[in-house]
């Protein structure tokens, strides 16, 4: 039992680890990523694995998706609905995902999460 929570434990903080990495220089993936429109996406990465909304709430943010939270963590506050559009990637050695809002009629990216595909979450 220690032993397998011991390899849980290691495996989470690989993945944030990974996460982290990722992210360690933001402003040049903020940039190829945030704020596009999803032609744009489309055009960089092609037709999804996955496509799905959501609403987001408590309920619907699973360990990858926390960060929505702290996003729109003012606007929930206040009652609003807010809608997601989640794509997921699969590219070489990376999984991606990228999570849209749709401003103006237009979805639009707001923020990405990119990890090593041998890590699941």
């Amino acid at each position: 039992m220690i032993i397998k929570l011991n390899t849980i434990i290691i495996v989470v903080f690989l993945i944030i680890s990974v996460n982290i990495a990722q992210r360690g220089d933001t402003s040049k993936l903020q940039n190829k990523y945030d704020g596009k429109n999803i032609t744009d996406i489309f055009k960089m990465f092609g037709k999804p694995k996955f496509d799905k909304r959501f609403l987001v709430s408590d309920s619907t943010i699973f360990e990858y998706r926390y960060k929505l939270l702290e996003t729109y963590h003012e606007r929930l506050r206040k009652g609003e609905k807010i809608i997601i559009r989640e794509l997921q990637y699969r590219k070489l050695d990376k999984k991606v995902i990228i999570w849209l809002e749709k401003i103006d009629n237009s979805w639009i990216s707001v923020d990405y999460l990119i990890w090593d595909k041998r890590y699941q979450y």
